[in-house]
């Protein structure tokens, strides 16, 4: 890879943190029914049970969209699959405030989830496009910096504006910003630097020189489409996904819930508590994601904060104390959040550029087949209307996923620098 002296990491830096608004607010629209699951809960007569399936719904249609929104976003255009996802994602998530009976809010947050299905694999494909092979675990990390922060965000903002107003005007509030940043996009987002008319020469340069993959240079052997799907590397990746975020959907979905039962204060103060533990979990993410740039590593930077959380969940089914149940709360949110960056560049690493946008949508299917199942057997699992007594069954899940990493790491036996060569001529996008 060439590296040359970099320029200011001006134009692309930019698109990096656009996008990272975009998944923020996307991310916000998504979750923020777990803030007004209490509300709702009482308001509309929901069990448990039926929350726990209401919240699951959004996966439905959220698995739906991934792999052939990722092949559009390849064949034709990320940007535009990223503007026509974030409108459509803001116009449902403003009905879930209209909706009135179970069935409505479960058929709305279906339509959600197929409409911001496709938004993940586009944001992959326009990272190998735009960003330098040794700052995509820092880059991805950025984009899913929102997981976390969108709690820390969403849960005070949100807890404020139902004790102000009510859960429905909470939705529609909410909905808006996506609305407007599609808007935006459409001035400031472009598919490729060499598109791009507001980028310096020196800076298309750079990034053409070290994003990995090569335009316009002849003939190259591309890797059929069905050998790679059924490469066991590709379906490993898939599995230790969904265990993993099995726990993350239903841990975040959940959290404000647990937080109010160990706190029983305002959902104001619910929401301020509930903050702190995907904060710490964004610190834990950053600081992660730029080691595993700096060593040019990834899979050891997946699997301990997977070993981490996972055990916290286990731990925690055992403690009683609401200061300590809150600690490994906040431990859990540290190993769930953290291993996002350098995921993602692992992932990367082991899928052929041409097949970026299928590919990762397939592993992003898998995962988020998680948040399906995730709610409800957390719901199934605990005892009583105590939500967090099924947290358990959430760091057996985790623990899988840490042990599959390890045996992929060692099967590979090589370092992301390897993994890299292997794809300095690849075909072209």
């Amino acid at each position: 890879m060439k590296s040359g002296n970099q320029p200011p990491k001006t134009r692309w830096y930019r698109i990096g943190l656009f996008l990272f608004l975009v998944y923020l607010f996307a991310f916000i629209d998504r979750s923020n029914i777990g803030m007004a699951a209490p509300s709702m809960t009482s308001e509309l007569g929901l069990t448990s049970k039926e929350m726990g399936l209401l919240l699951s719904a959004f996966f439905w249609g959220y698995i739906l969209t991934q792999m052939p929104g990722g092949w559009i976003a390849q064949r034709f255009s990320a940007k535009w699959v990223i503007i026509t996802a974030s409108t459509l994602f803001g116009i449902f998530s403003c009905l879930t405030g209209f909706m009135q009976s179970n069935e409505s809010l479960v058929a709305v947050r279906f339509l959600l989830g197929l409409a911001e299905g496709a938004m993940w694999p586009s944001f992959m494909v326009l990272t190998i496009k735009w960003f330098p092979v040794n700052e995509r675990a820092q880059i991805s990390g950025l984009f899913l910096l929102a997981i976390p922060l969108s709690s820390v965000i969403l849960s005070p903002l949100a807890g404020w504006m139902i004790d102000t107003w009510d859960w429905k005007m909470m939705f529609f509030l909410q909905a808006l910003p996506p609305i407007l940043l599609a808007v935006f996009a459409i001035f400031l987002l472009a598919d490729d630097p060499m598109e791009d008319k507001r980028l310096s020469e020196k800076e298309r340069e750079f990034i053409l020189n070290n994003r990995g993959i090569k335009i316009n240079d002849g003939p190259t052997q591309k890797q059929p489409f069905i050998k790679s799907i059924l490469s066991s590397r590709l379906w490993v990746l898939g599995l230790i996904y969904l265990f993993w975020l099995t726990g993350l959907y239903a841990y975040g979905l959940w959290l404000p819930t647990v937080v109010k039962s160990i706190n029983g204060g305002t959902l104001t103060t619910v929401g301020m508590l509930s903050a702190i533990p995907p904060l710490l979990g964004a610190i834990a993410m950053f600081l992660n994601s730029r080691l595993s740039d700096r060593n040019m590593t990834r899979g050891k930077y997946v699997i301990w904060p997977l070993t981490l959380g996972g055990t916290a969940l286990l731990v925690s089914h055992f403690i009683h104390d609401p200061v300590l149940s809150y600690l490994l709360l906040c431990i859990s949110a540290i190993g769930i959040y953290t291993p996002f960056g350098a995921w993602w560049a692992w992932c990367l690493d082991n899928i052929p550029p041409e097949h970026t946008g299928s590919h990762n949508g397939f592993i992003n299917l898998f995962g988020n087949f998680g948040g399906v199942i995730g709610p409800p057997i957390v719901a199934l699992a605990s005892d009583g209307s105590n939500v967090g007594s099924g947290f358990y069954i959430l760091g057996f899940g985790m623990l899988l996923a840490a042990l599959l990493s390890v045996l992929l790491s060692f099967s590979t036996n090589r370092d992301s620098k390897s993994l890299e060569q292997s794809y300095m001529k690849p075909p072209s996008l």
